[in-house]
């Protein structure tokens, strides 16, 4: 099973969220809609897991120490047998990166180089060619949420940070379709991980 976190508000499009009172917990095949035009398409995966904020309270779980949202979703992952994190954000469009893959400098993502050069490349062949990895965001900062679930349940997480360019559609590289196809594709690169991993 997997899991994909996600920030949804509008400064950062897939959501850091946790509400203090409505929390949203998705474990369904397919989902209509969720919150925003990217979450409308993006949870159509098998056996993936969504756990996301519907309001901002002035909290920031990649920078406060104690989080409810982090709680929540370490006690989420355990309870699931979450095998994956996706820390999904949206950078800034003067940003000259297409995508960023913030690992820890490879503390947050448990060994697993080949995944990580695999959803690289799977960004670079879809068309996001200055995909980097840990530049400008590397995740490093022990309270952030690849951090801290990486940490505390022992499970590989990768920050995706996606240029905003790409998921507005007020910029003339809008290319939502894409982006949505190409996490869709990462997913299955962590489920083909995972089955390789049993067979080992």
């Amino acid at each position: 099973m997997h899991l994909i976190y996600y920030q949804v508000i509008y400064q950062l499009l897939f959501l850091h969220l946790i509400i203090q009172n409505i929390l949203g917990i998705i474990n369904q095949k397919r989902v209509k809609l969720i919150h925003g035009p990217i979450a409308a398409k993006l949870f159509k995966f098998k056996e993936t897991h969504a756990i996301y904020k519907t309001r901002n309270n002035l909290d920031d779980p990649n920078f406060d120490e104690k989080n409810e949202y982090k709680d929540v979703l370490i006690e989420y992952i355990k309870e699931n047998n979450i095998k994956y994190l996706l820390d999904l954000h949206v950078m800034a469009n003067f940003r000259h990166q297409d995508i960023c893959i913030g690992t820890g400098l490879g503390k947050n993502i448990h060994n697993k180089l080949k995944l990580l050069s695999d959803m690289e490349n799977k960004f670079i062949e879809n068309g996001f060619i200055s995909t980097t990895i840990d530049d400008p965001f590397n995740a490093v900062y022990k309270h952030t949420v690849s951090a801290t679930i990486a940490k505390r349940c022992k499970i590989p997480c990768f920050q995706i940070e996606i240029n905003n360019k790409y998921v507005k559609n007020k910029y003339e590289e809008y290319a939502l379709e894409s982006v949505l196809n190409t996490i869709a594709e990462v997913v299955d690169l962590c489920i083909e991980d995972l089955e390789n991993n049993k067979k080992d």
